[in-house]
């Protein structure tokens, strides 16, 4: 072999250990970058979702309705007939099994109490919080399981109730089932007792 023929595999395996190396070094770049932005997003997003979530007045009242805390109605003297509650010892709750009448359509039935609009709010409040979570998961910036590791609660309890479900369809949440498969906007209406 000539010395020219040295040189020229001398070079190239030279240059294909400096284009490796460079790899490397890109690749390890890139993931300091992507843990850099990561925690970015935990603290400029994530954080401040997290203790809204746990503090916000608005969603109280969802919240609790859906944590079977059984939302009790002392504070109105003059209910609707139409709403739905529980009584026990005297004392009238709305319960979580009751949501599908108080978050009917408006249009079927009107929504005249006080009382039925504070709770279509708490839950409009607490659906469009779980929008802005779907939002993070399109933009890929968080994944559905980090996501639901913290906020798993709600969301499942929400999923789970057929009166919430019916009420992202019906009034169309941005909601298409990347937090929750029966929270869908998309899916048709379920089949709830007929109100009277």
């Amino acid at each position: 072999m000539s010395a020219e023929w040295v040189t020229a595999i001398g070079g190239i395996g030279i240059g294909a250990g400096t284009a490796i190396a460079g790899l490397f070094t890109y690749r390890r770049g890139q993931k300091q970058v992507q843990e850099l932005k990561k925690k970015e997003i935990i603290s400029d997003i994530v954080l401040p979702l997290k203790l809204e979530y746990n503090s916000s007045k608005e969603m109280v009242i969802a919240k609790q309705i859906l944590d079977y805390e059984w939302y009790e109605l002392k504070s109105f003297e003059n209910l609707d007939d139409r709403l739905q509650y529980k009584l026990e010892n005297g004392r009238k709750f709305i319960t979580p099994e009751l949501l599908h009448i108080t978050l009917r359509d408006h249009r079927t039935i009107r929504v005249e109490s006080v009382l039925e609009r504070q709770i279509r709010s708490s839950f409009d409040y607490l659906l469009e919080f779980f929008s802005r979570l779907e939002f993070l998961i399109s933009l890929e910036l968080l994944t559905r399981e980090e996501i639901y590791k913290l906020f798993s609660y709600y969301v499942s309890r929400a999923n789970n109730n057929l009166g919430v479900r019916n009420y992202v369809r019906l009034y169309e949440f941005p909601l298409y089932g990347k937090l929750a498969d029966g929270l869908n906007s998309n899916s048709s209406l379920e089949t709830v007792p007929k109100l009277t």
